[in-house]
């Protein structure tokens, strides 16, 4: 899996698509057998600018950069999911001003394409930039990434696609490991290892010896350091996470009436059942009164609390969490404490990684063939194997009381990937902070932010 080009263009200004000093343009068409994706960012300013290569095309097909959808049906990414190191000088690109870096990559080597149809490529990760005097006051790459500034492109591109059954197909990796040193342990006992490195063998150790400690914390201790790295956002904010998508209307649709006010009359909508009675006439009082308990269909869930007494919130503020069925989630307060549904689910990453590494035979494998300069390790979701890069070696063996990088919080994320099908939405301290304040339905599938939860959890 290559870059198949990567090139300097000069562009005019007035052909960037999007304001502000990075933007980006993309295509996508057929190319015999496979689907060829250009992305080409522009820096319209007149300064110089350096991209962070990292989860973009630049990099090449090794990041979920983009999401694939037919018909708005999300596919599955199948590529590599990586931990990368704190970026070094040469984790980012150059852009002159006035002028673009692009690159072109062949998605079909990371989706299946099995139906035709209409298909919508959408770019779905932050770009993250310095300026080139951000640049030059750099002494210390470690936190780079917490300086950089971000934007978020909104680009995507629609094709039609036929005949999809000869189009390419993304291969599983079998990397060969006959030269290379490998690691076995089941279930946290037993070690068969080809060659050594007794680092990666003591950080899996302690994972085996944490994990289901912090599983077991999520409801327990610490709550602040949950809301830090989940759900950070302390109102009903604009986006609920990533399935939701910039439009995202919180009114429910069209025949929900939130404020109960005094339009409010006997029919309230599909989803609160056909009829409150005949009694509701213009008269009626729209707070129902405190002994009231109306019958609002069986739509509404366990949680839906029927009795519009005294403190009965009409105007469903920001500390309002209804259960308003499927399609809306479970609750979206995180007034009323943390969500059940995202915390739920953070329980149950770790559960997994914690039944994965505690009930399978799980290898290492010492310098994987895909490895990138600034990389931990690498997966992909359903391995049990993760692959070790060489830009992992120089870093501490195990969790510290902070957020710097180490073997054992590189572990975790790399299983949180394997075993709890995490994704990759965000690296570094900063944009995963980020995710968890503005995003938490995407931090709660970042496995960074599961990385740093972890180690700080347990210190």
């Amino acid at each position: 899996m290559k870059i198949i080009v990567l090139f300097l263009l000069l562009v005019a200004y007035a052909m960037a698509v999007q304001s502000g000093p990075l933007s980006l343009d993309m295509a996508c068409d057929r190319a015999f057998s496979a689907v060829l994706c250009t992305f080409e960012f522009t820096n319209n300013g007149r300064e110089d600018l350096y991209l962070l290569t990292y989860n973009t095309p630049l990099e090449g097909p090794y990041s979920p950069f983009i999401t694939l959808s037919l018909k708005g049906k999300p596919l599955q990414y199948e590529g590599v999911f990586a931990s990368r190191t704190p970026p070094t000088r040469e984790g980012f690109a150059l852009i002159k001003a006035r002028q673009s870096v692009s690159a072109s990559i062949q998605i079909t080597e990371i989706f299946s394409i099995n139906r035709d149809g209409h298909y919508t490529v959408r770019y779905a990760q932050p770009l993250q930039y310095l300026s080139a005097n951000e640049m030059r006051q750099q002494s210390y790459f470690d936190d780079v990434i917490e300086a950089s500034q971000s934007v978020l492109p909104t680009q995507s591109v629609n094709l039609y696609l036929d005949k999809t059954r000869s189009l390419d197909k993304p291969m599983k990796q079998d990397e060969q490991t006959a030269r290379k040193e490998v690691i076995t342990i089941t279930a946290c006992r037993t070690t068969v290892s080809v060659g050594s490195d007794a680092s990666i063998v003591e950080a899996h150790k302690k994972l085996c010896s944490h994990v289901h400690k912090v599983e077991d914390a999520v409801d327990k201790k610490n709550k602040t350091l949950y809301r830090e790295w989940f759900e950070a956002r302390p109102t009903h904010g604009p986006d609920h996470g990533p399935d939701h998508g910039p439009d995202h209307k919180p009114d429910h649709g069209p025949d929900h009436k939130p404020d109960h006010g005094p339009d409010h009359g006997p029919d309230h909508g599909p989803d609160h059942g056909p009829d409150h009675g005949p009694d509701h006439g213009p008269d009626h009082k729209p707070d129902h009164g405190p002994d009231h308990k109306p019958d609002h269909g069986p739509d509404h869930g366990p949680d839906h609390k029927p009795d519009h007494g005294p403190d009965h919130k009409p105007d469903h503020g920001p500390d309002h969490e209804p259960n308003h069925g499927p399609h809306h989630g479970p609750h979206h307060g995180p007034n009323h404490g943390p969500n059940h549904g995202r915390k739920n689910k953070v329980k149950d990453v770790f559960r997994k990684v914690n039944t994965g590494i505690r009930t399978k035979s799980v290898k290492y494998v010492i310098n994987g063939v895909n490895c990138q300069p600034n990389w931990g390790a690498y997966t992909y979701k359903g391995s049990t194997t993760t692959y070790i890069c060489p830009g992992l070696s120089n870093f501490p063996t195990l969790c510290s009381d902070d957020t710097k990088y180490n073997k054992e919080g590189v572990l975790l994320h790399e299983w949180s990937h394997a075993f709890g099908h995490t994704s990759d939405h965000a690296y570094g301290p900063r944009e995963s902070r980020k995710l968890a304040k503005n995003y938490p339905d995407k931090a709660v599938d970042n496995a960074d932010n599961y990385m740093y939860y972890y180690c700080l959890s347990i210190h």
